[in-house]
C-alpha cells in the first residue's frame, strides 16, 4: 500500500546541483598547499556566486522587537539582514515556534492565533525591507531573489501541534 501511494504522486522536478562546495574545498585546499591563504578574494568571489541556505533560524522568537532589518551585535545569536549579506546568505527559513500546550479546541484556538501572528510579524518586517529582502514561497522564488541580490526569507513553522 505504502508503494502503491508512493507511486501516485506526481514526479519531483529535478534540479541542477552545482557542486560549489566542492569547488570551494578544493580551492581552498590548493590556496593553502600553495602557501596563498592569505588572499582570500577568490574564494569570496566563488561564495558570491553559490546560493546559501540557513534551514532553521530562531529569529522569529525575539520578534517582533528585534528588527532583522538592523545589524545587532555579535553575541544575540540571531539572524539580521545586514549580516546575511555580509556572510553571502541567499536564504534562511525562519521558524514561527508554538509552544506545545494542551490538546483541547482552546489551545488550538490559540495556537492558530499566535502562529498567525508569528508569520504575519515575519511578513511585516521582510516587507519593510524591500531593498534587501524578499518573502519566499517556492524554489523558483528563492532563486529569483538570489538574481535580484535580496534576501530569501521562508516562513516555516515549527511544532506544528
Amino acid at each position: 500500500m505504502i508503494e502503491r501511494a508512493m507511486n501516485t504522486h506526481a514526479p519531483r522536478p529535478t534540479r541542477r546541483r552545482t557542486g560549489g562546495w566542492s569547488v570551494l574545498l578544493v580551492i581552498v585546499m590548493g590556496m593553502t598547499a600553495a602557501g596563498q591563504s592569505r588572499d582570500l578574494e577568490p574564494i569570496r568571489a566563488l561564495h558570491r556566486t553559490i546560493l546559501t541556505v540557513d534551514s532553521h533560524v530562531d529569529t522569529p522568537m525575539r520578534m517582533p522587537t528585534y528588527d532583522i532589518g538592523k545589524r545587532h551585535p555579535l553575541g544575540i545569536g540571531m539572524v539580521d539582514l545586514p549580516r546575511m549579506e555580509d556572510g553571502g546568505l541567499a536564504a534562511a527559513v525562519f521558524a514561527a515556534f508554538l509552544e506545545q500546550g494542551e490538546l483541547n479546541d482552546e489551545a488550538r484556538q490559540r495556537a492558530i492565533l499566535s502562529g498567525r501572528a508569528k508569520v504575519a510579524e515575519i511578513a511585516r518586517q521582510v516587507n519593510a525591507n524591500p531593498a534587501n529582502a524578499r518573502l519566499v514561497k517556492s524554489a523558483d522564488d528563492i532563486e529569483a531573489a538570489f538574481r535580484e541580490g535580496k534576501r530569501a526569507v521562508i516562513v516555516g513553522m515549527e511544532n506544528g501541534y
